[in-house]
């Protein structure tokens, strides 16, 4: 009876279609809706208390889905350290339990008052293969590639960066230690991707540069020569992900990352930049360093822009944001409350008025 149930992960689910208010995710058994969670991460500015204040402030009981007993069993808070759980949601008086474990030998995730311990050279090899499963998934489901994500201090930047990565095995302390697990991801993806029929794309995404202050975790120097190694793989593309503007450079150079990096890799493999990229002009800046421009927030102003842009209608893009615009892109409920609640996340132009 067991092995007959569909058990689906639901990302942004929508509950109120009118306003488009979602949760960050929802377990669901033969699609109904049992367990639901709100997802925060400290590298964004946000903890496990901004979505215990979500549920208490932003969830209203009455919704039918949030009324004790008839859908959702258990209501999750989650953050990078701590999760915490209610059965019942009643806006102040919703209390929450924490649902923490402790940890239990090495390579274990620390809980409430226990250390983070190293991932066994076990769990990391299960990790590598677990990238290629993923690919594999990917192209199965009729996907056209992955791009393989070394960027915003997750795991693969983690084993790179000197600030974060303390180990003494062959995962770390030193240079060519710290780059052997992005370089071995992307050795699985490839020999997965391989045996593919049809061709499929795999592309890398890159921080330039991550320096905490006076603590550098890596700078443009070794993420070059790791940029160069990857190159041997024969990617499709490497992907510079850029915070500030997409010609920014390091401290005191003239030169932008786009061209460091162009020297580093050469012609072969293309390169993609990103950030503040919101008119013709800024594409055509763009292009005239890198090979390949990508957009995120022009696309949250206006989900036609890539149309106009390449049907001769850039008077028509729009560039920032406004009440009319709001109303037309409509947002999900969670990216409106992130930037509404402070999250540091790229500024969206014109975006402060309307929080």
């Amino acid at each position: 009876m067991y092995e007959a149930n569909r058990m689906e992960v639901i990302r942004q689910f929508s509950y109120e279609s009118e306003r488009n208010y979602t949760l960050d995710m929802v377990l669901s058994i033969n699609g109904i809706p049992m367990v639901a969670l709100e997802l925060k991460n400290q590298l964004t500015g946000q903890t496990v208390d901004d979505a215990k204040n979500q549920y208490i402030k932003n969830r209203n009981p009455r919704e039918k889905c949030f009324q004790s007993n008839k859908r959702f069993l258990v209501y999750f808070s989650v953050d990078l350290y701590e999760a915490w759980m209610t059965t019942r949601l009643a806006k102040e008086k919703t209390y929450f339990l924490p649902f923490n474990q402790g940890s239990n030998g090495a390579g274990n995730v620390g809980g409430n008052g226990n250390p983070l311990t190293e991932m066994t050279d076990e769990q990391i090899k299960a990790t590598i293969k677990a990238f290629g499963e993923a690919t594999r998934r990917a192209y199965e489901a009729g996907f056209d590639g992955v791009e393989i994500h070394g960027v915003n201090h997750y795991l693969i930047q983690q084993f790179f960066s000197n600030y974060s990565n303390h180990r003494t095995d062959n995962w770390g302390g030193s240079f060519d230690k710290r780059m052997n697990f992005p370089l071995a991801v992307v050795e699985e993806v490839k020999q997965v991707v391989q045996h593919f029929e049809n061709n499929f794309i795999v592309g890398y995404r890159i921080s330039p540069e991550e320096i905490h202050g006076t603590t550098i975790g890596y700078d443009y120097k070794e993420s070059a020569e790791l940029v160069k190694k990857l190159e041997r793989y024969g990617l499709d593309y490497i992907h510079i992900s850029n915070f500030g503007k997409f010609d920014m450079g390091p401290e005191g150079l003239d030169t932008s990352y786009v061209e460091l990096y162009k020297k580093a890799i050469g012609k072969e493999t293309p390169l993609i930049t990103v950030s503040n990229v919101f008119t013709q002009a800024d594409v055509e800046n763009v292009l005239a360093l890198a090979d390949i421009v990508a957009i995120g927030r022009a696309a949250l102003l206006d989900p036609e822009s890539t149309h106009k842009l390449t049907h001769q209608r850039k008077d028509e893009i729009v560039s920032e944001m406004s009440e009319d615009v709001m109303a037309y892109v409509k947002w999900p409920q969670g990216l409106y409350d992130w930037y509404r609640d402070g999250a540091a996340l790229p500024q969206v132009p014109n975006l402060e008025s309307l929080l």
